[in-house]
């Protein structure tokens, strides 16, 4: 079975670290050792995942589900585009950017609707997903529709500031179905709290590999991935402790939705 390995990064105070973007040699000029080495981390760990005999794709994992939440971001932490950055990097990397988006979804009409689509049309919106629940939701649905019998990795990045997401998924791991070819790895990837809050490592929290899993939280139906995939295998799930800390924010940081 062919092997394809998948990132889905966040971008704002996570993969945003890949790119240099204007202000920050003014804003932090005492940091940049630091800010360099968590760019570093994040980039053996990449190579780390990629061995030259798999295929590896890229996703949005962001807020950044439009074209107008992006420009939104952009504008509210002057790091750049998104969905330019992304796919320049996986260009540079030989990697395949895929631009599949929440957008797309919310504004199909009908079964076939052509993935890809929102990213280049600035009409197409959709709602915030803070949880971001709905975006994972739908990108391994499309995955599995894309990748049926290949062996997948998936990876979910995200900084998670005040741990609501990967909080929920510790609290809420659940029996469930999904499909058997996919492993979902989620990983805590933080260099503003590892810089400014002395982590001793960006990469803060990381959970086992999971394969075959559902989750739910306080905010979401116990079977939210049970709709999607018929037939797959059940797995017990296991989490690994999160500790909660104070997030300290620089005030470019304070406002990182979308």
């Amino acid at each position: 079975m062919p092997k394809t390995i998948i990132f889905s990064l966040d971008y704002d105070g996570c993969a945003d670290i890949l790119f240099q973007y204007a202000g920050m040699e003014e804003d932090w000029p005492e940091y940049q050792k630091t800010l360099h080495d968590s760019k570093v981390l994040l980039e053996d760990f990449f190579k780390k995942k990629c061995t030259p005999d798999v295929r590896v794709e890229l996703y949005v994992g962001s807020l950044r589900q439009s074209r107008s939440l992006d420009l939104s971001g952009q504008r509210r932490n002057n790091n750049g585009s998104c969905f330019k950055n992304f796919a320049k990097y996986a260009e540079e990397k030989k990697w395949i950017f895929q631009p599949f988006l929440l957008a797309d979804v919310e504004n199909q009409f009908n079964e076939t609707y052509k993935a890809g689509t929102a990213i280049k049309d600035p009409m197409l919106e959709c709602k915030p997903d803070n949880l971001k629940f709905n975006i994972l939701k739908n990108q391994i649905k499309h995955i599995s529709k894309m990748h049926p019998k290949d062996e997948v990795e998936f990876y979910f990045l995200d900084d998670d500031p005040d741990h609501k997401i990967l909080s929920a998924l510790k609290k809420e791991f659940v029996k469930g179905k999904f499909p058997e070819n996919i492993t979902i790895n989620f990983t805590n990837f933080n260099w503003y709290s590892y810089t400014f809050n002395g982590l001793k490592s960006p990469f803060e929290n990381q959970y086992e590999a999971m394969r075959g899993y559902e989750l739910s939280t306080m905010t979401l139906v116990s079977n939210f991935f049970s709709s999607l995939f018929v037939g797959s295998k059940r797995a017990e799930v296991k989490g690994v402790e999160l500790v909660d800390r104070p997030v300290l924010r620089h005030p470019r940081e304070a406002n990182l939705s979308p």
